[in-house]
């Protein structure tokens, strides 16, 4: 339960050193004022959006990685004289 704890405390340092430079960007960009209710909104609106995106994105990398670590450990396996000789 340690590890999967460190996981998500990591998940959500990055998730906050993200959201700030982010807030910046916003601001400067698009002039929203961060001191009333709607910029805020908006901010948090806008960084929601790109949680999801971002995520389907890391989703899309993690199924990439195991396939293609999948058909890699095939030729591996295949090609390994360790199995080779235990046939």
């Amino acid at each position: 339960m340690g590890k999967n704890r460190d996981v998500v405390n990591i998940l959500i340092l990055v998730t906050i050193g993200m959201f700030i430079p982010f807030i910046g960007s916003l601001i400067l960009a698009f002039g929203i004022d961060p001191l009333s209710v709607d910029g805020w909104r908006s901010i948090f609106s806008t960084f929601f959006y790109f949680l999801i995106i971002f995520g389907i994105e890391l989703g899309a990398v993690y199924i990439y990685y195991n396939l293609t670590n999948k058909f890699a450990q095939k030729s591996f396996d295949k090609t390994s004289p360790i199995n080779k000789n235990e046939k």
